[in-house]
């Protein structure tokens, strides 16, 4: 869905990234096995170009309506997916933290790529499953559409995160 020229260098972005943190991963002794998931986005026109590893998420909000636009790569979203847990049953899974790769973590890396034709007045929310781990999408809609101000809706979403445990990073 991303191959085009904008894509192509989104991909190479998330590719370089990954190439630095297994490198130096490799290099500094106190940092081997260190990895982070990512989820990146870069408008262009009216297309945004969303890059994801791991099980950060993006959401798109549109007409008062919010969508997960990107796919966890994740041992329990791949359970779902192949119909051997529910979405509930995926949610309260001791292993729902348990991702299927990470940026830095191996050399080679598959950069989930998505292209969104955007509209006026919709807004891309970007979030660590620190924040969609505690927050429900429904909730995330209502923050961000309550504002008053982008920074103040973050805020919010980072706060009701913490009131409910935010022991992740959020």
């Amino acid at each position: 869905q991303g191959d085009s020229p904008t894509g192509s260098l989104v991909r190479e972005a998330v590719e370089r990234a990954n190439n630095v943190v297994f490198e130096t991963a490799e290099k500094v002794p106190r940092q081997t096995g260190m990895g982070a998931t990512l989820t990146s986005v870069l408008v262009r026109d009216d297309r945004a170009y969303i890059a994801c590893v791991g099980d950060s998420r993006c959401f798109i909000i549109r007409n008062g309506r919010v969508s997960l636009v990107t796919r966890d790569q994740s041992l329990v979203e791949s359970l779902v997916e192949l119909g051997h847990l529910t979405r509930e049953q995926a949610e309260s899974s001791p292993h729902k933290n348990v991702i299927l790769q990470a940026l830095g973590t191996r050399k080679e890396v598959a950069v989930a790529l998505t292209r969104l034709k955007l509209y006026r007045g919709d807004m891309v929310l970007l979030c660590s499953d620190g924040l969609s781990g505690k927050v429900a999408a429904e909730e995330l809609l209502e923050l961000a559409l309550a504002g008053p101000t982008i920074e103040i809706a973050g805020r919010r979403m980072v706060a009701l995160a913490n009131e409910r445990g935010g022991e992740d990073n959020i």
